[in-house]
C-alpha cells in the first residue's frame, strides 16, 4: 500500500474532503501523511477573501496580524486593506496558511492518522504540489477536483488536471 501520502489543501470545500479521504487511507494503512498548502502570494484578492471567509479565518488572522484592531474587520478584503505594507500582507497570508494546515492536521489526527507533517510552499499551485510530492517521496497525491480558482480554471486548466498529467505517482482527485 501507499507509504507516503501528500494531500494538498487550499481551504476549499473539496480540499477539506480530500483531507478526509487521505486521512482515512493513511489511518487505515498506517501511512505517513503530509498536508501541503501552496501560499496564495499571487492569488487574486477574491480567492483569498473566499478562503478566509469560508473557513472563518478572519478573526484568527486579525488576532495574529501585526495591526491592532478594536474589532476584527468583517471581511478579508477589509483586513487586507488595513495592512500597511507588503510584509504585513505576506505575514497575513502565511498565518492563514498555517491555520489551514493546523486545522487539517487536527482533522487527520482525529481520524486516527499517527504520522502527520505539514508543509507550506510558494509557487504556482500545480508545480508547487508536484515539487512537494517529489520532496516528501509521495507515492500518492490527493487533492480536491475544484479549489478556490474554479472560475479561472476554465481558461487556464485546473490544478488537479495538471498534477494528474505530470505526477510520477498515483493521483486521486476528490469531488
Amino acid at each position: 500500500m501507499k507509504e507516503n501520502i501528500l494531500v494538498a489543501t487550499d481551504g476549499s470545500h473539496t480540499a477539506n474532503k480530500a483531507v478526509e479521504f487521505a486521512s482515512e487511507i493513511a489511518a487505515k494503512f498506517g501511512s505517513n501523511l503530509t498536508i501541503g498548502h501552496v501560499l496564495h502570494r499571487r492569488a487574486d484578492i477574491d480567492e483569498l477573501a473566499h478562503m478566509a471567509e469560508a473557513e472563518h479565518l478572519i478573526k484568527h488572522a486579525a488576532r495574529e496580524a501585526p495591526a491592532e484592531y478594536d474589532t476584527p474587520p468583517a471581511t478579508m478584503g477589509a483586513l487586507l486593506a488595513d495592512m500597511q505594507s507588503g510584509a504585513e500582507t505576506a505575514r497575513l497570508i502565511t498565518l492563514i496558511g498555517d491555520e489551514l494546515l493546523a486545522r487539517a492536521e487536527r482533522r487527520a489526527r482525529d481520524m486516527g492518522v499517527k504520522n502527520v507533517a505539514q508543509r507550506s510552499v510558494n509557487g504556482k499551485p500545480a508545480k508547487a504540489i508536484l515539487d512537494l510530492a517529489e520532496e516528501v517521496g509521495a507515492d500518492m497525491v490527493v487533492l480536491g477536483h475544484r479549489g478556490l480558482g474554479a472560475v479561472r480554471t476554465l481558461v487556464q486548466g485546473s490544478v488537479s488536471q495538471k498534477v494528474n498529467q505530470h505526477a510520477t505517482c498515483t493521483v486521486v482527485s476528490v469531488r
